[in-house]
């Protein structure tokens, strides 16, 4: 039974919900739109997609609600908002719901969202544009992205059950998503409309194949853009994964016996479903969904006893027989622990509370399942320190989701910066610069660990402030999905790292952000930000804060008082906008930093960063052991702009083995590299790092960024026995006289000699050189060419020197015209050479480049060819 409501308001398609016809072409005058709403028991977002649909550009010239038989207010919620609503007496399904519309609308074109995707504000306008380029289009198909992506559930949905195509517009998709369907009606009643023996899922799929069969044309249409509101629960997402698939299934008669469950879709499709999406978790650097993606088969295996009539107590059985299938595999015992805790929340949202025996159907079902997993699950060991992770982060968040539920809520992000032929490093990297692109690779080759945005993140979880960090450039996201993450987050503070060379591109992103929440504060913070915070706030009006220095503790400082509304006055480590002028409150008050705390690397792709130097085995992660540098290189921004004081603060060795000991045991990194300004813990500390490193029995091999005049020889040998298998020496030049220069303060004879000893020790050399510096001939190039070919490192970095904002070197540059004004936001070491010197240009800087890399390379050939031989 159908009844049909009718109000007076401004929904109805009255004249009032018409553009005026000068705002429309003649083919829009002439074209009639409804949009409607399928709705069961949506209350809670059934408002604001109606108020959504009420505020477009082109104004439906109808809305219908069709309310499936309803329990809640959805009837009455529709009606308040003026649309008309067809009532279901009981509830029919997703497909009967679209053929009421259908039904119910004289309109020549039928525009769908479902009860929980709000449409952007020109979703028509564009919908009915993409009609108009193409009339032989009989659909189209929008963009729904998931408005909510920082939780793993709803980020492995964005991921796993994607309902759209990408952001390039192509004519004839696989599927016309019906969460963002339209259709001219004609074309719905020529096949027959939806099929309502599809209830909840797959009616899409099949309209799709029979208009196509029919031969008709639907085009994908991508700035046709809705946002979808759901949010997710590990169980739930799993559970909605299977009522996704099991539509399918019934139709292939997969449910028809329990045979033919065993034999067309047990290890077919559950295994394949599962194998195939494993694979691509890894393959595609997403291994922070994989622990998710790894319940699968269980998950969907649970559904299929449901769906058979099996009591609860065969599911309790498969849960059971899946984790013994586990721990043979070489799953750990908290791997298993969490897959039953996660498969029983599955298991109550689809099992009733029944305590019938178990058919032997079921328990055929049961042993086919435990023998399939036998052969299908993975047994290597680095699948299952991913699964861990990846587990250990859902349940971190299940453990903060109270505190996350709070208003006040901040993003920590480190934002993309990609073309097509190119992709920049930002937080982490003492050099931001862009590299070549990797073919289709969504990540770089190199990325470094965001060590403040991940520490700063972990200190205001530990102070109970709700956050989320994004890495956009280890995630390899988007700008697009950046900019949806962000917004979804809903924060009152957005805090972002930017650099000299990327800030032009992170400006383009800090418009659509401001543009998007306008009272949210934005935030920059990193040397860039330190070394220009005046200018930055003077030009950038989108910018309300700028965090001075080493921000961890100061932004746990203002995030208090912002939340508090406490004034910012003296708030130390800050810059900001006062009565038109600018506010500089000085240096923070330095804090230990051992007091900072470790960092928050569950929630970052933590198996995404790497520095692939002297042949380190993977995964590799980065920390830090000590912070600071005493020295003082004319060229190296860190400690000239970003720390307080010129020297080295260390944390307890006790604390950084724990951090070495959960990730190689733990989560089975193979290498770890100390990414600090200059490693020099002490030979105390390195002694003891090496005792626990013994006693723990850890294989684990270490690399360290380090000057070659700091460590006496038996501190190499203590490391070299202890694992250090790779060091990273800066040297810069060849030439005595322009090290000096420099002030780097290290002589070249004591790093011929060190170099000599790190390989009698067995550890690789990385040695990296600035050119271009002041002081630079062709002389004291031909001397950075010979010494780099007599040391013939393992491996090699040359740099063109870049003078970042707030070092001596800028300032010289700008002194002498090396450079202009206008040349630092170019400053892309990895790009092209800026400089300008009187006695090189950057061209014959970047051809030094050039054929000193290819000497090198035809010596280590060469070097390397006898040993082969010999071996």
């Amino acid at each position: 039974m159908i009844v049909e409501s009718r109000r007076r308001s401004g929904l109805r398609p009255d004249r009032r919900w018409r553009h005026p016809d000068s705002n429309r072409t003649p083919g829009e005058r002439a074209m009639r739109v409804a949009a409607y709403v399928p709705c069961f028991n949506a209350g809670r977002l059934l408002e604001q997609v109606l108020a959504a649909l009420a505020a477009q550009t082109r104004r439906p010239d109808e809305i219908i609600v069709v309310d499936d038989g309803s329990t809640d207010e959805s009837a009455a919620i529709a009606e308040r908002a003026g649309a008309r609503v067809i009532r279901h007496a009981r509830n029919r399904g997703i497909a009967a719901a679209r053929n009421s519309a259908r039904r119910g609308t004289t309109a020549e074109v039928l525009v769908g969202l479902d009860a929980d995707a709000i449409a952007a504000p020109d979703y028509v306008e564009r919908v009915l544009a993409t009609f108009h380029r193409d009339r032989r289009l009989s659909g189209v198909c929008g963009r729904l992205v998931e408005a909510h992506t920082v939780l793993l559930p709803d980020l492995w949905r964005s991921v796993h059950m994607r309902q759209h195509h990408g952001e390039t517009a192509f004519d004839q998709p696989r599927i016309c998503f019906g969460s963002v369907s339209s259709f001219r009606t004609a074309a719905l009643d020529a096949v027959g409309g939806w099929q309502e023996r599809f209830r909840t899922n797959h009616e899409d799929v099949d309209l799709t194949q029979r208009l196509y069969a029919a031969g008709h044309r639907i085009a994908y249409g991508p700035d046709c853009l809705a946002r979808h509101q759901r949010r997710d629960t590990a169980a739930s997402v799993l559970a909605g994964f299977w009522h996704w698939y099991a539509p399918a299934g019934r139709e292939r008669g997969h449910f028809t016996s329990w045979r033919s469950l065993v034999e067309e879709r047990l290890e077919a499709v559950t295994w394949g479903i599962f194998s195939y999406r494993a694979r691509h978790d890894v393959e595609r650097y997403r291994p922070h969904l994989v622990g998710l993606t790894a319940l699968l088969p269980a998950a969907m295996s649970l559904g299929d006893l449901s769906e058979m009539g099996a009591p609860r107590a065969s599911a309790d059985r498969l849960v059971s027989r899946f984790r013994e299938r586990l721990r043979a595999a070489g799953a750990s015992e908290y791997v298993g622990e969490m897959a039953e805790s996660v498969l029983n929340d599955v298991r109550d949202a689809l099992f009733s509370g029944d305590s019938h025996p178990s058919p032997v159907g079921a328990e055929a079902f049961i042993d086919a399942f435990g023998t399939v997993a036998a052969r299908r699950l993975p047994d290597d060991r680095a699948f299952w320190s991913r699964v861990e992770a990846s587990l250990a982060r859902l349940d971190l968040e299940q453990r903060h989701r109270e505190q996350d539920a709070r208003s006040f809520r901040v993003v920590l992000a480190n934002p993309p910066w990609h073309t097509t032929e190119r992709q920049g490093v930002r937080a982490g990297s003492r050099w931001p610069f862009t590299l070549d692109r990797r073919g289709d690779a969504p990540v770089p080759r190199y990325v470094p660990f965001p060590f403040f945005l991940s520490q700063a993140a972990r200190l205001l979880s530990d102070h109970g402030r709700p956050n989320a960090i994004v890495d956009a450039i280890a995630e390899g996201l988007s700008y697009d999905e950046f900019h949806e993450r962000v917004v979804g987050y809903q924060p009152a503070v957005i805090v972002m790292e930017t650099a000299a060379a990327s800030f032009d591109n992170d400006r383009r992103i800090w418009r659509g952000l401001r543009a998007a929440l306008p009272e949210t504060r934005l935030i920059l913070c990193g040397p860039h930000a330190t070394a220009r915070c005046g200018e930055i706030l003077a030009e950038v009006p989108e910018i309300d804060l700028v965090l001075i220095g080493e921000y961890e503790q100061t932004l746990l400082d203002v995030t208090a008082r912002l939340e508090s509304g406490h004034r910012l006055t003296d708030q130390k480590g800050i810059a900001y906008r006062s009565g038109g002028r600018i506010v500089d409150n000085g240096r923070p008050e330095p804090v230990p930093f051992d007091a900072v705390g470790a960092s928050d690397r569950l929630r970052l792709p933590l198996f995404n960063y790497r520095d692939p130097f002297s042949d380190l085995p993977e995964p590799m992660a980065q920390l830090m052991a000590t912070r600071g540098c005493p020295y003082e290189c004319s060229f190296c921004q860190w400690p000239q702009v970003f720390y307080e004081r010129r020297k080295i603060q260390r944390r307890s060795v006790e604390r950084v083995f724990a951090e070495v000991r959960e990730l190689v045991e733990r989560f089975g990194f193979r290498s770890i590299y100390f990414d600090d300004d200059m490693f020099s813990p002490g030979g105390e500390w390195i002694e003891r790092f090496a005792e626990l490193i013994e006693r723990h029995g850890m294989d684990v091999e270490w690399a360290i960024m380090a000057r070659a005049d700091t460590f006496q020889d038996h501190e190499w040998r203590i490391m070299a026995a202890a694992g250090l298998r790779a060091v990273k020496f800066g040297v810069e030049s060849g030439d005595q006289a322009m090290v000096d220069a420099m002030g780097k303060r290290l002589k070249l004879e004591r790093l011929r000699g060190t170099v000599r000893l790190c390989r009698e020790l067995g550890i690789r050399v990385h040695l990296t050189f600035t050119v271009g510096l002041p002081g630079e001939t062709h002389a004291s190039l031909a001397e950075t060419r010979r010494l780099i070919l007599e040391l013939l490192p393992e491996s090699l970095q040359i740099s063109r020197a870049m003078p970042l904002p707030g070092t001596a070197f800028e300032e010289w540059a700008l002194q002498n015209g090396a450079i202009s004004s206008r040349d630092v936001n170019r400053l892309d070491g990895f790009a092209l050479s800026i400089l300008h010197h009187h006695d090189l240009t950057a061209g014959e800087i970047d051809a030094f480049i050039r054929e000193t890399y290819a000497e090198y390379r035809l010596a280590r050939t060469l070097a390397a060819a006898p040993e082969e031989a010999a071996a």
